[in-house]
């Protein structure tokens, strides 16, 4: 049963820790089975893709004007890099 207050994403990550665990108990004979693997995961719905639009891109790029990281935000920025991507 899916709780309310819980996404999908945050319930499916959930199963998958727990069957993990369950599993690193079956190899060490700790249970008998994964009660986990009945367990059905849900439908996630697709991220939403955010992204700037250019009078905030032309906003951030005039606050970090003449900043030290003001190259690697004009970078990031024109090269379409996502936040790990960076550093």
């Amino acid at each position: 049963k899916k709780q309310d207050d819980l996404a999908a994403k945050t319930l499916n990550r959930i199963r998958q820790v727990l069957g993990t665990f369950y599993e690193w108990l079956l190899d060490r004979d700790l249970v008998r089975a994964n009660p986990v693997r009945r367990v059905r995961c849900y439908r996630e719905s697709p991220p939403v893709i955010r992204y700037l639009k250019l009078p905030q891109i032309d906003e951030l790029l005039a606050a970090v004007e003449g900043d030290l990281v003001h190259p690697v935000i004009a970078t990031a920025l024109y090269a379409g890099l996502r936040r790990a991507e960076i550093c």
